[in-house]
This record gives C-alpha cells, structure tokens and sequence, in this order.
C-alpha cells in the first residue's frame, strides 16, 4: 500500500481499528469537492464497506449504501 501513499501523498487515508478514526474517514469524504474521485481499498459488499477488523476491533458496515449514497453523491468512485 505504501506504493499508493507515495503517490498520493495527503490524500491518501488509513484508517485504523477504531471509532474515532472511522468517523474522521467519514468527514474527509464529505469534504471532498464536488466530483473527487475516491478510490476506496478495502472489503465489501452491496450492503456496504467494511471497517477495518483486529483482535479488540470487530468488522463491521461503517458506510451503509444509504449513507454512501448520500456521502458519495457528486463523486466519482472507483
């Protein structure tokens, strides 16, 4: 993954095991401008993205397709 920091640089989010940091991710995205493009790197499926699992930090939907809906709208997402 570092490949991918090295070019992006501080648009490059990780997120850690954690509430806090879950939300942060959240509040990058909807601060994007209009018509960013967002790769997103990580597990999911139709009902939405994973956070990030470990040992004291269980998986779990922390972006629904409702609320991506709402948090992607105007973007571009790969």
């Amino acid at each position: 993954m570092s490949a991918f920091k090295d070019v992006l640089s501080d648009n490059y989010v990780v997120t850690d095991c954690n509430d806090e940091s879950l939300a942060g991710a959240i509040e990058i995205v909807k601060s994007l401008t209009p018509k960013s493009l967002f790769i997103f790197l990580g597990h999911g499926h139709s009902l939405g993205i994973y956070s990030p699992q470990s040992a004291g930090y269980e998986k779990r939907i922390f972006i629904g397709s409702d609320s991506g809906a709402a948090s992607f709208s105007g973007h571009d997402v790969i």
